[in-house]
């Protein structure tokens, strides 16, 4: 996007600085985002990470490189400061830098998506832009939602937000006999 002219569009751009600052964010431009080679650095990192993991998964499923679907996401590499101090270690865990789109909620064909609060081109997300480019076509409806507090907040490696109610069968599978 940049390449594009959109270079002073800034990721969340709907959310409140002090909502942000709580949440140890700043609402960097796209120019500025680029710009940060620590953040490249740790990028390039978990990239590397995710490569390792595709890898295992192509091999030992049998996927091919057209079943695996790139999601955008921006991460960062921070400790996880919500344990009790004798566990805290100087390990550093790749975190959304926004809230976390790989926590989708898969409700049959409705996709519930964490909002990305991504960069405002011609008034629209266009992160949540990509989303719908790469899973509409496949039959699925896309909707987001804003959670950024929730995805944010120190609450280690359980996401509370992926949590959803739903109704209980009414057949009791496990009293069933063969």
């Amino acid at each position: 996007k940049q390449k594009q002219g959109y270079g002073d569009a800034a990721l969340f751009g709907e959310i409140r600085k002090e909502q942000l600052l709580s949440n140890g964010r700043e609402a960097l431009t796209i120019n500025q985002l680029l710009a940060d080679e620590n953040m490249k650095k740790q990028n390039d990192y978990v990239e590397r990470c995710i490569d390792l993991n595709r890898a295992i998964l192509k091999r030992e499923l049998g996927l091919a490189e057209k079943d695996i679907i790139d999601i955008p996401q921006l991460f960062c590499l921070e400790q996880i400061v919500n344990v009790p101090s004798n566990e805290l270690t100087g390990k550093l865990y790749a975190r959304p830098y926004f809230p976390n789109l790989l926590q989708i909620i898969v409700m049959g064909q409705n996709l519930g998506i964490p909002k990305p609060f991504g960069p405002q081109i011609n008034g629209a997300c266009c992160l949540e832009e990509k989303i719908y480019e790469l899973l509409e076509p496949l039959g699925f409806q896309c909707t987001f939602i804003n959670d950024f507090d929730c995805y944010l907040t120190e609450i280690g490696d359980f996401c509370s937000c992926a949590n959803i109610r739903r109704v209980p069968f009414a057949f009791k599978w496990w009293k069933m006999v063969p």
